[in-house]
């Protein structure tokens, strides 16, 4: 009896903790590339880090200055823009508050590449 039960428990756990199915548009291009999320190495490492987590994360292609630019957005960030990249994997830096606000405000989301939050809608 106790090794039904144990059995049950066991296959349960296994059950439980199978890996999700990640979804993403594997046909967006993005700085060049077709999936970019497999084929950018830089990208590719940050996906890996939150690719079971589409509810709290997300990656978003902008358009800013004529640029395309992949904002990352990992649930422990502390700040709520997220991370901008340039398409060479160097993050953006801002020098001021200023500069932060005018990026916020000019850029324009062209793709959702990962994440269920992040949609296009305005």
């Amino acid at each position: 009896m106790k090794l039904k039960i144990i059995s049950i428990l066991f296959l349960t756990l296994i059950i439980g903790c199978k890996k999700k199915d990640v979804s993403y548009d594997q046909n967006t291009i993005a700085c060049g590339t077709k999936n970019p999320l497999e084929n950018l190495p830089w990208l590719k490492n940050e996906f890996k880090d939150i690719a079971n987590y589409p509810d709290m994360n997300g990656i978003v292609l902008y358009e800013y200055n004529g640029e395309e630019v992949i904002n990352i957005y990992k649930s422990y960030y502390s700040s709520t823009y997220g991370r901008p990249f340039y398409c060479d994997g160097k993050q953006m830096q801002f020098s001021s508050g200023e500069d932060l606000k005018n990026y916020l405000q000019k850029r324009k989301k062209i793709a959702v590449l990962f994440g269920e939050k992040f949609d296009l809608t305005p």
